[in-house]
């Protein structure tokens, strides 16, 4: 006869339920990644995540049952009873991971953040600016622009500060100059609005599908709020403003309007080096 260790649970029916449950967990992330790798260059890559956890849940899901309720039946109500305050003290352990659990299923449904957005965590500890590679039930994984992975727990996601970059289409940025006060500010405006208008990777010097893009954007509602009265590709032309002004000098800020957040300081290197150059044509200093 086996030996009872817990109810009428006997160390046989243990070690079967063990082995069930692992040979799940192995059998459920095996499908998904072979569902991945099948789709991935089929559908969108966000329609191919959400088949294979679908299919992952539901191998889970029918292991768990087959390991409990098939194999242990009702003794399964004498485990628990045994279990008592480890159980309790479980419970509460568990907490944090019912939380990401909760928090992955309505991230899945609200969708605030899909598969491949640039996105930046408010909050500690800072993130910066990544991509999101993988949502999971528990985690979501962003690669930032530097190469490195974070796994940022789902919780995390709902209760911070999400700025969503993809989502909004385009971000401002600022470029803070400094001129001498005897200098012609007219004529600097004037460089800084050419090289930003001749500057590809600025909005709205663009090509024809990505102007395309962007007006149809613009028609949105959100857009239309945000742009007040402005609904249309000059709401985003380069403004270029007196911040601060004094006896020797005047300070200007620079802004305007780019597409790709992940090459932000890249398009400003570009900008500065151009306007340097021209600058330097025309005979106007910057200063330091």
């Amino acid at each position: 006869m086996a030996d009872v260790i817990l109810g009428d649970v006997s160390i046989e029916q243990v070690l079967i339920v063990v082995f069930v449950l692992l040979l799940t967990v192995i059998l459920a992330k095996a499908a998904s990644a072979l569902i991945r790798r099948y789709l991935d260059d089929r559908i969108s890559k966000y329609a191919s995540k959400g088949i294979a956890r679908i299919v992952q849940y539901a191998i889970l899901a029918v292991g768990f049952y087959i390991g409990f309720y098939v194999i242990f039946q009702v003794s399964i109500s004498a485990l628990l009873a045994s279990l008592g305050i480890v159980g309790l003290a479980v419970a509460f352990a568990s907490q944090a991971v019912i939380q990401n659990a909760i928090s992955g299923i309505l991230i899945s449904i609200t969708r605030p953040i899909r598969l491949e957005d640039w996105v930046e965590l408010g909050g500690l500890p800072d993130t910066g600016i990544g991509r999101v590679k993988d949502i999971t039930l528990l985690t979501t994984v962003l690669r930032d622009t530097n190469g490195r992975v974070s796994y940022v727990p789902n919780s995390m996601i709902l209760t911070s500060k999400v700025i969503n970059y993809t989502r909004s289409g385009f971000v401002a940025l600022s470029v803070d100059l400094s001129i001498q006060s005897t200098s012609d500010f007219q004529k600097l405006k004037e460089i800084v609005l050419r090289v930003a208008d001749e500057d590809p990777l600025i909005v709205p010097k663009v090509d024809g599908d990505e102007r395309s893009a962007i007006a149809k954007l613009l028609e949105v509602p959100a857009f239309k709020s945000m742009f007040e009265h402005r609904h249309d590709m000059s709401a985003l032309d380069p403004q270029v403003v007196i911040s601060d002004i004094s006896e020797s000098r005047v300070d200007v800020k620079v802004k305007f309007w780019i597409r790709e957040i992940n090459r932000k300081e890249e398009i400003i290197s570009g900008f500065l080096k151009e306007l340097g150059s021209r600058l330097d044509r025309e005979g106007v200093k910057l200063l330091a």
